[in-house]
């Protein structure tokens, strides 16, 4: 089975101990369409467990979710043995599907008595459930695990199984960012010349599509610029849908071309604004912050759920080292064209251009390190603030992202990230109160 096809989620957990976290987490990933297998859901008693476990992590499984707490470990201070081989198992399928395992932290187990099987790796320590929800969706998709049809029978059957009476998963929700910005509006017209023009590459696509070179500006300049020809105007959206036949060039040719360009737009804005282009073989550039970019290192920005503006910073001092928040911007299609923001830290001595590794990840264990003194975890809400003082710096005062162009109409990126509205609020059915209810303690003490 190949990698892309595994996408069950394995939850494993102490039981009956920890059914009411496992059995949540179960219950809500399944409402959102992912494939999940845990052992209360499937066994009755009588059956062989291991055996049947076994096949199913080894051919079913692209993640576990290794739930702990202090109810995972017996009395010996070991782990159940249940857990254990669930884990060892999942461990060794890391050689052929990294990140395999994430442990899931349910009460206070100190961070010193987990397993040293997982010690080091990336966790959830949380025990706020809907905090740690977000954070599994984050890694899911980070190893390539998708949501697939909402599965209502299924999730009613889990919420029934695994839920005490007392246990309700009301219907809130809570906003879930996703660190992508969508384009909103493209450029009416695409222009083309021939490949042997001498028009400024910051002006044309870098690559040739069947024999000519396209551009969002409309080129203009004497005639001898233009090679065998002079340009040819297109519509856009008619060559998005159905190519341009006279060269020719598919619909697919025709959205890697506008990628091209608009990642040529991007990275043009992002040096007219003052960020800093550090260039890796091979790989996206980063654009980051220094001291020139923003004298004293402060952002004002406000967050969607916030009404309360505040200040983040883009650089400074740590450890007599200067660190800065620095961005790689890629490209993409889903039913219309994003660009997704991945962030990264970079050290200078100097506050200025040249970072310490000019490959920033080349030493992973060094800059997880210095990463980690900064923004404790790539999950941390730290790493949220930055995406928004990135849009803060960038957005117009309408708050959107605009791209002119000579002769054409602008692209547009929205000024804020993309985000979901995820189902989240847990909470004893004891601890609900009825739409209807007064509380009239106040009327009976003035009585």
């Amino acid at each position: 089975m190949t990698e892309s096809s595994r996408q069950t989620v394995f939850i494993s957990h102490a039981n009956p101990a920890d059914n009411d976290a496992a059995g949540w987490l179960a219950a809500k990933l399944s409402a959102l369409g992912y494939s999940v297998w845990i052992d209360v859901k499937k066994f009755r008693g009588g059956e062989t467990i291991w055996r049947t476990i076994e096949p199913v992590l080894r051919v079913e499984c692209r993640a576990l979710i290794l739930v702990l707490s202090k109810s995972t470990f017996g009395q010996d201070g070991q782990l159940r043995i249940g857990v254990e081989r669930e884990m060892e198992l999942g461990l060794t399928l890391e050689r052929d599907y990294p990140k395999f395992v994430l442990p899931w932290i349910i009460d206070d187990l100190p961070l010193k008595d987990l397993p040293i099987q997982v010690h080091g790796r990336m966790s959830v320590p949380e025990r706020r459930w809907s905090v740690a929800l977000i954070r599994i969706l984050d890694y899911l998709d980070s190893v390539g695990v998708r949501p697939g049809n909402n599965n209502e029978a299924e999730t009613q059957v889990l919420q029934g199984l695994l839920l005490p009476d007392d246990i309700g998963v009301t219907h809130s929700t809570i906003r879930y960012d996703i660190n992508r910005v969508e384009c909103l509006k493209l450029p009416e017209t695409l222009f083309s010349v021939a490949d042997d023009c001498s028009i400024s590459s910051e002006l044309v696509s870098g690559l040739a599509y069947a024999g000519r070179r396209f551009s969002f500006h409309a080129l203009k300049g004497s005639p001898r610029l233009f090679g065998q020809d002079m340009p040819i105007v297109h519509s856009l959206s008619d060559a998005l849908s159905r190519g341009i036949e006279q060269y020719p060039l598919s619909p697919l040719e025709t959205r890697r071309l506008v990628v091209e360009l608009i990642r040529k737009s991007l990275h043009t804005q992002l040096r007219q604004r003052g960020l800093i282009e550090l260039q890796r073989p091979k790989k996206a550039s980063i654009f980051f912050f220094n001291r020139d970019t923003v004298p004293n290192g402060k952002v004002l920005i406000k967050l969607p759920e916030n009404s309360k503006r505040s200040y983040r910073n883009v650089w400074g001092i740590h450890k007599n080292l200067y660190w800065h928040l620095g961005f790689e911007f890629s490209i993409g299609y889903a039913d219309g064209f994003y660009v997704t923001l991945t962030p990264h830290i970079l050290f200078t001595k100097d506050a200025l251009l040249e970072p310490l590794d000019p490959d920033s990840i080349r030493d992973r264990r060094l800059q997880h390190k210095k990463r980690r003194s900064i923004a404790k975890l790539w999950f941390n809400d730290k790493w949220r603030g930055f995406y928004y003082t990135l849009l803060s710096f960038w957005k117009e005062e309408a708050g959107e992202i605009w791209f002119e162009f000579e002769g054409n109409s602008p692209l547009v990126l929205s000024g804020e990230l993309s985000h979901l509205q995820v189902p989240v609020k847990h909470q004893r059915l004891k601890n609900l109160q009825p739409d209807d209810h007064v509380d009239d303690e106040e009327d009976d003490e003035e009585e």
